[in-house]
């Protein structure tokens, strides 16, 4: 047994070592490590403490933030120590899956196929490449521990062995709240392969009251973090009122969801970083072909359940864990992520790992042909993972990919602009603002960002007609307000420069950057006491930026007043 956990270590490495040379991309990470105030200061007491206070993006996840944090103090903000913090946990994560499953079963074989496939899918590519999904992996992490103590306290029930699946859940849900389906899982567990349950009427009648009411805790932890996620989610403004998507309309995307996520575990290939969500929804007839599809393996699990129970087992789990993203509550503008699928996946593995198996048992198949067929599928998903691993290289890889392999994808135009903007590739810049707003005229950061370029581009007059109609859409977003009021600034609008900077820190407080344009602007205007208050707030909030420090000195000096 060690030397195949060595081997699928190994396999794990080889995949992903080059992402340790790679770049911080220009989506999200930002926010999460790169410019963020807490994780810049690295992991101490207090940055820890307020880890517990802070939501970035619209997520509470303090262990995130602290392993952020822990990073930054090791590594300061170079981007291969952050990488290769992610790898190891993706290939710590592949050891768990195998050693638990082992455990669970016994069946070693079977357990490291499934564990292989969990290393080497493309799918995974992107919670391993992208230094900000190291939520996606400290969550699995904390999953796959809580599924260990679950088998330690099934063997041998005590309040101690339960708080310790407690536990590991709720720092689950403190890395993302994606595991509040951990619960639900733990019943799949107990009828395969953990037994406490069966098919029959009897058994179930008897056994499965008593197996929920020992769940109740897990099952009131999940509902209060769900509540949290939502109220947090809500609040930023991330979710999607229910009077946009009627139920019927809902339903479609869900069962498209699902067959997209399938389709990509079978045949990884169009991957990208982000699918936009398709206003016109999908197609009558595909959802009706994947709903027909869906129940059909649905009936079929169930049909085998007591000769097959790993099947149902699987299917369930797949089915299940990807309840909160698949879009009954609607989160952004994208519905379908690869990022989602990390371990919903695992239930798709168990069922060909163990389906292989029996077709060898039953010598459906001879041993040798389904040797050979894994080796074959395991280098596939290996190149294929290498290839796509090649994306994530920089955030001009990453946005002309994503695209390249998707239809209307208006973020990643947008992106890919600001990429060519860094260059100094305004023509290529335009191009890809102008597609951007012509899928979505609505999109603010893809106006904005026209409006400077064209400003810059000594196009006046096109970027104060830009800029203007972008002051009508979301009125309450801090961060639209934030640049809608630097990009007045730019075009020597002070008033309304000052108007939407003012908003800004009124709907985001702890936004530094908002305090700090808006007390640039406070000094254009010589409002010197109003550009201190909000030059000692920026700094603060962000305490290791050299800029406004000095600034804030220079104010305080020219003023009479001395630094504090």
């Amino acid at each position: 047994m060690a030397w195949l956990a060595v081997a699928l270590a190994l396999a794990a490495i080889l995949a992903y070592l080059p992402v340790v040379g790679f770049e911080f991309v220009r989506y999200d990470d930002p926010g999460y490590v790169t410019e963020n105030p807490l994780v810049r200061q690295g992991l101490g007491v207090e940055t820890a403490i307020q880890s517990f206070k802070t939501y970035v993006g619209g997520n509470w996840h303090p262990l995130t933030m602290i392993s952020h944090m822990l990073d930054a103090r090791m590594f300061g903000l170079s981007p291969g120590g952050h990488h290769g913090a992610n790898l190891c946990l993706h290939v710590l994560n592949t050891l768990l899956l195998f050693l638990i499953l082992r455990g669970l079963t016994g069946a070693t074989w079977r357990s490291a196929l499934a564990a292989a496939l969990f290393a080497l899918h493309p799918l995974n590519v992107e919670s391993v490449a992208w230094v900000s999904q190291r939520k996606t992996l400290l969550c699995t992490l904390f999953w796959l521990l809580g599924m260990g103590a679950y088998a330690g306290y099934v063997r041998r029930p005590s309040w101690v062995r339960y708080l310790l699946v407690f536990s590991s859940l709720a720092a689950a849900l403190m890395s993302k709240p994606a595991a509040v389906t951990f619960p639900f899982t733990l019943l799949l567990l107990d009828y395969w392969p953990l037994r406490r349950l069966d098919c029959t009427a009897p058994s179930l009648n008897a056994a499965l009251p008593r197996l929920i009411i020992e769940k109740l805790p897990l099952v009131v932890l999940v509902g209060v973090v769900s509540v949290l996620a939502y109220r947090t989610q809500d609040a930023a403004g991330a979710v999607i009122p229910a009077a946009e998507y009627p139920l019927q309309t809902r339903l479609a995307y869900i069962i498209s969801n699902y067959v997209q996520y399938i389709d990509k575990a079978l045949w990884p290939r169009g991957l990208a970083v982000l699918y936009p969500r398709q206003p016109a929804g999908p197609a009558a007839g595909t959802v009706a072909i994947g709903l027909a599809a869906l129940l059909l393996f649905t009936v079929f699990a169930l049909r085998t359940c007591r000769t097959h129970p790993y099947g149902i087992v699987g299917w369930c789990w797949f089915l299940g864990t990807l309840v909160p993203v698949i879009g009954i509550v609607m989160i952004g503008h994208l519905d379908v992520a690869d990022r989602y699928a990390y371990i919903p996946l695992i239930g798709l593995f168990l069922i060909v790992a163990w389906g292989l198996g029996d077709a060898v048992r039953a010598q459906v198949v001879p041993r040798w042909a389904v040797v050979c067929l894994t080796i074959a599928v395991l280098a596939a998903l290996f190149a294929r993972s290498r290839s796509q691993l090649s994306r994530w290289r920089t955030s001009q890889d990453l946005f002309a990919h994503a695209v390249q392999v998707t239809r209307g994808n208006y973020v990643m135009h947008e992106n890919l602009a600001r990429e060519f903007i860094a260059e100094g590739r305004s023509g290529e810049a335009l191009v890809h603002f102008e597609e951007a707003l012509r899928i979505k005229p609505d999109y603010v950061p893809a106006r904005m960002n026209l409006a400077l370029t064209l400003f810059r581009m000594g196009r006046r007059n096109e970027a104060a007609v830009c800029v203007h109609g972008a002051v009508r859409y979301f009125p309450d977003n801090a961060p639209s307000q934030r640049d809608l009021g630097m990009v007045f600034a730019s075009l020597g609008e002070h008033e309304a420069s000052i108007r939407h900077l003012a908003r800004a820190v009124e709907l985001d407080p702890n936004d530094p950057r908002a305090h700090y344009a808006l007390a640039t602007m406070y000094l254009r205007q010589q409002r010197t006491s109003d550009a201190i208050v909000h030059l000692e707030r920026a700094a603060a909030l962000s305490p290791d930026t050299v800029e406004i420090e000095n600034l804030l000195k220079r104010v305080k000096q020219g003023s009479g007043s001395r630094p504090r």
